[in-house]
């Protein structure tokens, strides 16, 4: 869910999902709450006939954590209900980070066309395991679920922004791609090769993604993850970031289908 429709937004979005529909062989929708949304009450009956109306197999739900009971409301529509992750939405002031002390070794790029095979390398390694939202729910294909994270990472590095960070001995070793919108730049997804991490790397990719934003003006860096991902939010903190907000993520799954 982007920074739009999670933090500066105020619309409700209920949406088909044909990506993900596509990967994994079932029908998907999405439907999307902000944290900022005027009419709470409102907005969770406009939810709950979403998923009494729509026919996909599965509605991707996200909704402000905070909406504690929320998740019990939405039983009442007649799905099964998986309770897949909490997104925690973080941002910095561009000019405001606290930058790593320089190394020899770590150099980083920008760029507006990396390679694909690149990006793939890149992106399969550095969320190998990962703790994603498709992995709480047993119909989804966790291979299947890699490989969207290395589409994503392909269609948002050719379509927007990459930074890669590199280390002089073993070649590119992270990568970020990066989305802006009205001076707000956000960071889709982010990381380090698995080997590398605990060594000091990622916060040169931050500065990198800092310089990049500084450059073409931007006032904001935004990103997210899931909760449970502490030693990357600790990053984030050190760097300078603040969090935001918190969004739960549900999955609305018609009914017959879980085993």
């Amino acid at each position: 869910m982007s920074w739009e429709s999670a933090v500066s937004g105020d619309a409700v979005t209920l949406r088909a999902s044909p990506l993900e529909s596509r990967r994994f062989g079932l029908s998907f929708s999405r439907a999307e709450v902000p944290l900022a949304v005027e009419d709470p009450d409102a907005a969770l009956s406009s939810v709950l006939r979403f998923l009494e109306d729509d026919e996909s197999d599965v509605v991707v739900v996200r909704h402000p954590a905070a909406r504690v009971g929320w998740f019990a409301a939405l039983r009442g529509a007649g799905r099964d209900l998986v309770a897949a992750d909490t997104l925690t939405y973080w941002r910095l002031a561009v000019g405001d980070g606290r930058r790593p002390t320089p190394r020899e070794s770590v150099s980083t790029r920008v760029t507006d066309s990396p390679e694909a095979s690149l990006v793939k390398e890149l992106v399969s390694d550095m969320f190998a395991g990962y703790g994603n939202h498709y992995l709480a729910n047993p119909l989804l294909d966790p291979v299947a679920a890699l490989a969207g994270y290395v589409e994503w990472g392909q269609r948002s590095a050719a379509e927007d922004q990459a930074v890669i960070v590199s280390h002089a001995d073993r070649g590119a070793v992270g990568l970020a791609t990066m989305q802006t919108s009205d001076r707000v730049s956000e960071i889709q997804l982010a990381g380090i090769r698995q080997q590398f991490h605990q060594q000091g790397i990622y916060p040169h990719l931050l500065a990198g993604c800092e310089d990049a934003v500084l450059e073409s003006g931007g006032e904001l860096l935004v990103i997210s993850t899931q909760a449970h991902n502490t030693n990357v939010q600790r990053s984030w903190a050190r760097y300078g970031f603040e969090p935001v907000g918190a969004v739960s993520t549900v999955h609305a799954v018609r009914r017959g289908l879980l085993p």
